[in-house]
């Protein structure tokens, strides 16, 4: 069974990087992927979340979008069109301290 992860992002910033950390460091026996869809993001959180990706060979594509282009259903559509899993898991990396 193949899983797919789909994150919604804009500058995630620390918060992002730590969401996928917390993917990576999950033990789970089946094989997943991660699908981020991107409105633009310039804090440069994209491109590090991309490095710790590759670095550690796990399955990922980004999914550029305009940032006026952004709508929560829309874009989650969008971003499932582009998932291989029979499991799909939609995430929104939120901090509540």
């Amino acid at each position: 069974m193949r899983v797919s992860i789909v994150i919604p992002i804009f500058n995630g910033g620390e918060l992002l990087v730590k969401c996928i950390k917390s993917i990576i460091d999950q033990k789970f026996n089946e094989t997943f992927e991660i699908v981020i869809i991107d409105s633009e993001s310039n804090d440069g959180s994209t491109e590090i979340v991309s490095d710790l990706l590759e670095k550690q060979l796990l399955a990922f594509k980004v999914i550029p979008i305009r940032k006026t282009d952004f709508k929560h259903g829309k874009s989650r559509n969008l971003a499932i069109q582009h998932c291989s899993g029979d499991i799909i898991i939609l995430l929104t990396p939120v901090s509540y301290t």
